[in-house]
């Protein structure tokens, strides 16, 4: 599955998932938080896909992987945000992404208890994991960089990330900031390891 367009919407991003983050969220700290933001969001983790599929602000959200450079950035880009009822537009995007064969029949409009309770909870390759957010951003020469305080599936983690449209400018802030003393890892891998799947 590989979106036209890209260029100008896709961004290269590193990110990791530990308890602690040390001298390296001290050093983030030290520059204005532009933003704090509250959510609770929906994964939909996939157990084979690669791409990040969620329900958030009422809609659906998808974002695809599509690359991973030599250093291990990987370069995302946003595919679709849909608002209930999906469409069955949305549902062509949604199963590509996720790597699975949409059911023989598909209603015209899918609300969203219907979307989960038919085509999600039912599936045993999708997995619905809660995740509570509470998210502090900053911008660091140019690059987009988050702390984030997550429950996930009731368990606790720290998450860091760093975010622009270089992989050198993302990889040079990493290193700036102290994050290469962590696991680059993204929230599909991030969340099948803190649920054991």
């Amino acid at each position: 599955m590989t979106p036209n367009n890209t260029t100008l919407d896709a961004r290269w991003e590193w990110r990791t998932f530990t308890t602690e983050l040390g001298k390296a969220e001290a050093a983030i700290r030290e520059y204005p938080c532009m933003r704090e933001k509250q959510s609770v969001e929906l994964y939909l983790v996939s157990k084979t896909g690669a791409h990040n599929l969620k329900l958030r602000d009422g809609l659906l959200n998808i974002k695809l992987l599509l690359e991973i450079n030599g250093a291990g950035l990987e370069r995302w880009f946003p595919a679709l945000k849909a608002e209930f009822p999906l469409k069955q537009s949305d549902l062509k995007v949604f199963y590509q992404a996720a790597c699975l064969t949409p059911p023989d029949y598909l209603r015209e409009e899918y609300g969203r208890e219907q979307f989960l309770s038919e085509l999600v909870e039912p599936v045993f390759e999708l997995q619905p994991v809660e995740v509570r957010k509470f998210r502090y951003g900053f911008l660091i020469n140019e690059a987009i960089v988050e702390i984030a305080n997550l429950q996930i599936d009731g368990n606790s983690s720290l998450s860091a990330a760093v975010e622009h449209a270089d992989p050198e400018r993302v990889l040079t802030m990493v290193h700036e900031l102290g994050l290469n003393a962590f696991e680059n890892i993204n929230y599909v891998k991030g969340i099948r390891r803190l649920i054991s799947w």
